[in-house]
């Protein structure tokens, strides 16, 4: 069971939310037992196969099992131990709950998931704690491709936060108004549908200096910070805003997974400790 109860009015409210905004976070949506439960046995795994100590950082400097993005990011990927992993009572508690309350939100929607569709997103702090953290670069992308109706919601993901994520903590960095802006891109050039998310950053890169400042892999920092500003831009008439997550042990992030996002890397002292929940269904629309 959730740490929270909520009433038919706030699920209603952050249903709306979630449409007007494509992304919502829950607070204290998890027990606080249960998450610290879903570390101890994700540390355990890491210890035991990789010889990853919790209490001696220096042995966090680990490359087996470790994704690079830009030499500042490192993703650790269960691959032996998924199964074994998923099967644990603690993970398979946090599916079936966090299931449950996400079809509340989409009004008794149906969803479809799997152990499969359940990841362990675990990003280390960077090799070089003391450097500025800057805007990724590399990797942002979609995960699913933009079709012709946008009020249809297919793809759904939801983060249930393990640990505490700061600002410049390794969260992921989401690009709100996205979804938006390829709706409007796509009907200005009568794109034919589906439209792979990379097409679409291609042709705002062209276009816009903002987007290729986003994107550009040899722009100087100096320069590439200067063209993103605030991190925000007018984008045709949509609002384009970078977005880091930020969240508590508990927290789960729900999210259209048509929304641009990339890995940021972790410039704090802690670990991201993060189970990612992928969700589909045909048949329900956001509207």
């Amino acid at each position: 069971m959730l740490g929270i109860n909520l009433s038919p009015g706030q699920y209603a409210k952050l249903h709306k939310q979630f449409v007007e905004d494509r992304i919502v976070r829950i607070p204290h949506a998890l027990l606080a037992a249960q998450a610290e439960a879903a570390v101890d046995a994700l540390w355990h795994q890491l210890e035991r196969r990789y010889c990853i100590d919790r209490s001696d950082p220096t042995s966090w400097d680990h490359t087996e099992g470790l994704f690079e993005y830009g030499g500042a990011l490192r993703v650790y990927k269960f691959k032996r131990e998924r199964h074994s992993l998923y099967n644990k009572p603690v993970f398979r508690t946090i599916r079936s709950d966090v299931t449950s309350f996400v079809s509340q939100v989409f009004h008794n929607a149906e969803f479809r998931t799997t152990k499969m569709n359940t990841k362990f997103v675990i990003n280390f702090p960077s090799r070089e704690p003391n450097r500025e953290w800057t805007v990724p670069r590399q990797v942002w992308h979609a995960d699913q491709n933009y079709e012709g109706n946008f009020d249809r919601l297919q793809n759904l993901v939801v983060f249930v936060s393990l640990s505490d994520i700061h600002t410049n903590g390794g969260g992921t960095v989401f690009l709100r108004g996205s979804i938006e802006r390829a709706k409007e891109l796509i009907a200005e050039l009568d794109l034919d549908v589906p439209v792979k998310p990379k097409k679409l950053l291609a042709i705002l890169s062209r276009r816009e200096p903002w987007f290729r400042a986003l994107t550009h892999k040899r722009m100087s920092e100096e320069r590439r910070q200067r063209e993103l500003g605030d991190g925000s831009t007018t984008s045709g008439s949509v609002e384009v805003k970078i977005q880091q997550q930020s969240s508590r042990a508990g927290d789960l992030t729900i999210w259209d997974a048509r929304l641009l996002h990339s890995l940021g890397p972790n410039r704090s002292n802690s670990p991201r400790f993060d189970v990612r929940l992928d969700y589909r269904w045909d048949t329900k629309s956001v509207a």
